[in-house]
């Protein structure tokens, strides 16, 4: 998972890990805060069925969750060929960004090098929810099954609940509509995939 501070990323890293555990499932995990407090890029490795170390490998996530279009680029050495990236198309100038120049870091410019790589998804967080951190954890949890392997829609909503104390309506409401828009990606997903089969 990766953003800037003050967007809730290890608190859905938290979320995750909680639902797990409550499992019984091992969970690791680590967070680079960097200058988190201060609107800076931060990162949040989570890891999930008996990992030893908490730093996910190069070329080893599963899925990358990105809160911020450009700071998705940090990722790109943990990307493999089945990796889902789902990606939040807002653009939040991070204090400690020295990637590149500013229009080098244009929503558009990322998601042109971004769209090189095979199972990304654009996502317009903010004209889908209020609680938009929470709404993007849900379109990963109905966009890939691998993490409903680990922890089903029900169950992560009931940690939602029992977490997110302020604001919890809000919040279960988002989940519930990210994990809707998530599964709508997936069937679009895999339309386009038969056609291209059909067609070969």
């Amino acid at each position: 998972m990766v953003g800037v501070g003050g967007q809730g990323i290890i608190t859905l890293s938290e979320l995750v890990g909680k639902a797990a555990v409550k499992k019984g499932i091992k969970v690791a995990g680590t967070q680079d805060k960097g200058l988190s407090q201060r609107g800076g890029s931060i990162k949040a490795h989570v890891r999930l069925g008996g990992a030893y170390s908490p730093m996910i490998p190069k070329f080893a996530a599963d899925a990358i969750l990105s809160l911020e279009i450009a700071e998705t680029l940090r990722c790109l050495d943990f990307i493999n060929e089945t990796t889902t990236l789902i990606v939040d198309t807002k653009r939040i100038i991070a204090k400690d960004d020295l990637l590149k120049k500013d229009d080098e870091l244009s929503p558009s410019a990322v998601k042109k090098i971004l769209s090189n790589y095979k199972n990304v998804q654009f996502v317009d967080s903010e004209s889908k929810a209020r609680a938009s951190n929470v709404f993007m954890l849900g379109v990963l949890q109905g966009f890939d099954p691998r993490l409903t392997q680990f922890i089903t829609a029900d169950e992560m909503k009931e940690t939602v609940k029992t977490t997110l104390t302020r604001r919890t309506e809000e919040n279960v409401e988002a989940l519930d509509q990210g994990m809707s828009f998530g599964r709508h990606l997936r069937r679009l997903q895999s339309s386009r995939s038969s056609k291209y089969d059909n067609s070969c």
